[in-house]
């Protein structure tokens, strides 16, 4: 008993003194030893998958590493084939068709858009091809690939929107204007504030695509009265609206003015007399002004409330104002932008006379089977225009220099192009389409629009020689 209690005394004695040290001792090694275990298991080989048909095949983490490093590699190429070469953006024009319901001419536009095909403007051209020197092949489109949309009948110029009445039951499959009715039409009625409401409502829709860069009212019965190209480089390098907003108006002869009478004292503070403007409907907008027409707020109510057809109480007279010809052009002065527009608005020529010189009053002339000849299209060109030459056959066929076709983007000459230029100016005064052709006139005017006349070129078909 003694010793025993001898041997516990003396290991209390030596668990006191290295007691501490080896409980340090031990944790450190069981640390090593857990390390050493972990560091064993990484290096075993991974266990393998075990195939259908009883072979072996790479384990899940191969397999992830493999898909992972294919798709770096698939994006490796697309990268290279489009690195340099930013996106093909063609501006476009929206041509808006305020009408009734059925277009008798779709022939003669779906003729005159496909005279476009693939036709791309050298500006957007040289600035993909151009400005960031892609190697030789590496942009997909340059090869016929079409990277941006592209409007009806296959073009990039252009894209369409059709005002009908709410009630029309629409287009059939195969109409070039199938599926491009905008929503929300309201029924117009012939010199109303309704013709405004349906423009507001075009240019709401046509907006929504950033693309579209100018803005063309026209109606089932206008016809083109130059070709696409040309339509499409006059519009896209002029500056201006075509409308007449500018204060042409001379005060000294108001009173024998009637667009003057059509004012009223009720359309104040908002609108005074010094900010009334006229022009026609058939107005060219640039962007920026498309965007400010569908933002108003603050003119379009009082056009709508005071500009109309009647008696008015308060001049004790009968006041006939009509909001298309009006609304634009007021809001264009109220917004203090005048100096933007053309002060012609002379886009759509239409005729207020008959053939024998009378006045037509408040409907403009139609014209006749017997009208659609080469010339009364070249007369039409030039109508009103004595001084400018609408008609110039080396302008006519100097816009084609201004276009390549997509499939030839390949061979594409930046330093040719570099050198061509268009002068906006010279077609600036002149009529772009014509109206009124009624339905009895739409097979006429096909044919002549798709004919060979060299000095005509509107939408002729191919295979033309036209200036060999």
């Amino acid at each position: 008993m003694a010793g025993h209690q001898q041997v516990k005394g003396r290991w209390r004695t030596q668990y006191a003194r290295y007691g501490n040290k080896g409980i340090v001792v031990l944790a450190i090694l069981m640390a090593l030893t857990g390390v050493a275990l972990i560091l064993a298991g990484m290096q075993q080989p991974k266990a393998p998958v075990i195939l259908p048909g009883g072979g072996t095949g790479p384990s899940r983490n191969e397999q992830r590493a493999g898909s992972l490093q294919e798709a770096r590699k698939a994006a490796k190429r697309k990268s290279s084939l489009t690195s340099g070469c930013p996106m093909l953006r063609v501006p476009k024009v929206a041509l808006m068709f305020l009408t009734r319901g059925d277009m008798p001419h779709e022939a003669s536009w779906a003729a005159w858009l496909r005279s476009a095909e693939g036709m791309v403007p050298i500006d957007p051209a040289q600035d993909a091809l151009c400005a960031h020197k892609p190697a030789p092949g590496k942009c997909p489109w340059a090869n016929g690939v079409r990277q941006s949309p592209v409007g009806p009948m296959g073009q990039f110029l252009y894209s369409v929107y059709v005002h009908s009445g709410p009630d029309y039951p629409g287009y059939k499959a195969n109409s070039l204007f199938y599926g491009r009715e905008v929503p929300n039409r309201v029924q117009v009625k012939w010199g109303e504030h309704s013709m405004v409401e349906a423009l507001r409502a075009l240019l709401r829709e046509a907006l929504k695509d950033p693309l579209n860069q100018r803005f063309q009212l026209l109606c089932e019965y206008s016809l083109p009265l130059q070709s696409p190209l040309l339509v499409y480089q006059q519009f896209i390098k002029e500056r201006k609206s075509r409308l007449n907003a500018c204060n042409t108006f001379d005060w000294q002869e108001h009173r024998t003015n009637s667009s003057r009478d059509r004012w009223t004292p009720k359309m104040l503070p908002t609108v005074p007399e010094v900010l009334w403007r006229k022009s026609s409907q058939w107005v060219e907008l640039t962007r920026p002004h498309a965007m400010r027409i569908v933002e108003d707020t603050t003119v379009d109510p009082v056009m709508q409330k005071h500009c109309s057809i009647g008696y008015d109480r308060k001049l004790k007279r009968k006041r006939d104002c009509y909001s298309d010809e009006h609304y634009v052009p007021v809001l264009m002065a109220y917004l203090g932008l005048d100096n933007e527009t053309t002060c012609n608005g002379n886009t759509m020529h239409v005729s207020w006379q008959s053939s024998t010189g009378k006045y037509l009053g408040e409907h403009p002339m139609s014209y006749s089977t017997k009208s659609v000849t080469l010339g009364v299209f070249l007369w039409l060109r030039q109508a009103g225009n004595a001084e400018s030459l609408c008609n110039e056959v080396s302008t006519i066929r100097s816009v084609g220099a201004m276009f390549v076709h997509q499939t030839e983007l390949r061979y594409f000459d930046c330093e040719r192009a570099a050198q061509l230029t268009w002068d906006a100016t010279i077609l600036e005064a002149c009529p772009l389409f014509s109206r009124k052709f009624g339905p009895k006139t739409a097979h006429l005017a096909t044919d002549l629009l798709t004919s060979c006349e060299p000095y005509l070129g509107i939408a002729p078909q191919q295979g033309c020689d036209l200036w060999m």
